[in-house]
């Protein structure tokens, strides 16, 4: 059984065991399984989950931890349409319209077939002989550094800082920088090929990192390819 085929089916599996699980599979969005390890370990208070999509991790975060604050961010305004369907009697749910860059920008988002792919960034020669990802239509978004959305006091308790999108993870933490040092864990999808045209390779994160005082303490779901060797996984960082 292929890694995707046994994901899709734990996804299946898991919205039975719970009723807002199920309503999600009801509506078409499998709560992120492959991250309740890592959810269940850091018990974060609250979560910034940039590039939520449809919701999958904020999902999967409100299983593990039902009274923690989620502020989503999701520019894809038909995913956002979803997500925000999925929290909408949620009172510890937020949701905000922006990708997360630098700086404040209005930029051309390339939507690929499977939108959860869609990014600023082309996709690269690379992923499309990968995955067969290809980029379907465009649509422009409002970029934003995290410190114009977020301050200080949205920051509670345990904090994680969930990072998931595609190609463009180092301008997202440059423009986050002045907020960093308020984040106890990030966990970021981070590639050791070049899937997107131009983005920061898993070195380069882990050097930015190590420089605002973070730590990697593991690897997951890591995808692999018989030519390539490793391509993609999910890092999780802590303070030092």
């Amino acid at each position: 059984m292929s890694r995707n085929i046994l994901l899709r089916s734990r996804k299946v599996a898991h919205g039975l065991t719970s009723a807002l699980a199920f309503r999600a599979l009801r509506a078409g969005v499998g709560v992120a399984v492959e991250h309740s390890q890592v959810l269940g370990w850091l018990a974060p208070d609250t979560v910034v989950d940039a590039g939520a999509n449809r919701g999958q991790f904020s999902l999967m975060t409100r299983v593990k931890r039902p009274e923690a604050t989620i502020i989503a961010f999701e520019p894809l305004s038909a995913p956002r349409a979803k997500l925000k369907a999925m929290f909408e009697r949620d009172q510890h749910f937020r949701c905000e319209p922006y990708a997360l860059g630098v700086e404040t920008a209005r930029l051309e988002m390339k939507v690929t077939q499977e939108d959860d792919s869609s990014s600023l960034r082309s996709v690269s020669d690379l992923q499309e002989s990968l995955f067969g990802t290809r980029e379907a239509t465009t649509e422009f978004v409002e970029v934003r550094p995290l410190t114009a959305v977020l301050g200080l006091g949205d920051l509670k308790g345990r904090t994680l800082l969930k990072i998931d999108v595609q190609g463009f993870e180092l301008e997202l933490l440059r423009g986050a920088q002045p907020l960093l040092s308020a984040f106890d864990s990030v966990y970021v999808e981070a590639s050791f090929v070049r899937l997107y045209t131009g983005q920061a390779l898993v070195p380069e994160l882990v050097a930015f990192l190590a420089e605002q005082g973070f730590g990697m303490r593991g690897l997951f779901n890591q995808a692999w390819d018989d030519r390539f060797g490793p391509v993609q996984a999910d890092f999780l960082f802590q303070r030092s």
